[in-house]
């Protein structure tokens, strides 16, 4: 750039030096003084040109290293969202990574503590039928026994009705225990009241014998007045 500025300035400086060359007859008629005051004006022209040639050519160069200096933040800037984009891509697969992994191992937690679930109420439930198989088997002497039971009285077709004939013999023996208690409770009821009575009437006899006392000294005392 620098090159092709000089080599325009000195095109530029030999066409102002020939345009302003006068011609050869009037040069030759003019005197010395005169000329050098020409060519004097002659090189202020031309140096006023390539001055004004500088100054255009550093006002470009000024809008240059501006537009170079704008081109180079605009890059920065859009290397710098690149970066922060380029980032933001990392951590959302970082994220979703983490969100996946956490979401399997929570399906794997759930999926081990429902079987632990069924095998803990497999377990119970195979001890429960174990407990009702050993009762079952605890029962089957009390089964012969009704069935030695049944075979003596002759009186029940099976075991159900004879069960059913003596449940119906305790309901009743609970009926009639409940009736002779609420008699008693009738009878301790009508002893507490006789005893009441009993002591009332008590109290009003010894009411009237000190009555009947009060009186009869009255009466002697009377008697022994009208003896006097």
């Amino acid at each position: 750039m620098a090159f092709d500025l000089e080599e325009y300035l000195r095109t530029a400086f030999r066409d102002k030096l020939r345009l302003q060359t006068v011609p050869t007859c009037d040069a030759a008629m003019l005197l010395p003084s005169t000329r050098l005051l020409q060519k004097r004006r002659e090189v202020a022209e031309v140096e006023r040109a390539l001055q004004s040639q500088r100054e255009e050519f550093r006002r470009r160069m000024e809008c240059l290293a501006q537009r170079r200096q704008q081109l180079g933040q605009r890059e920065e800037e859009l290397r710098h969202v690149v970066l922060k984009f380029n980032a933001f891509l990392k951590a959302s697969a970082a994220r979703q990574e983490r969100a996946l992994r956490r979401a399997g191992e929570a399906r794997a937690a759930g999926q081990g503590a429902e079987t632990t679930r069924l095998c803990q109420e497999l377990e119970g439930l195979l001890q429960l039928r174990e407990r009702l198989a050993q009762h079952l088997r605890s029962l089957r002497g009390f089964e012969d026994y009704l069935q030695g039971v049944l075979a003596r009285t002759g009186q029940f077709q099976d075991i159900a009705s004879m069960l059913a004939h003596f449940g119906a013999l305790v309901e009743m023996r609970a009926a009639l225990a409940q009736q002779a208690e609420a008699g008693q409770e009738q009878l301790a009821r009508g002893r507490a009241l006789l005893r009441q009575y009993q002591e009332e009437a008590g109290s009003q006899l010894l009411r009237t014998e000190d009555e009947l006392t009060r009186l009869h000294t009255r009466l002697e005392a009377a008697h022994h007045d009208v003896l006097q």
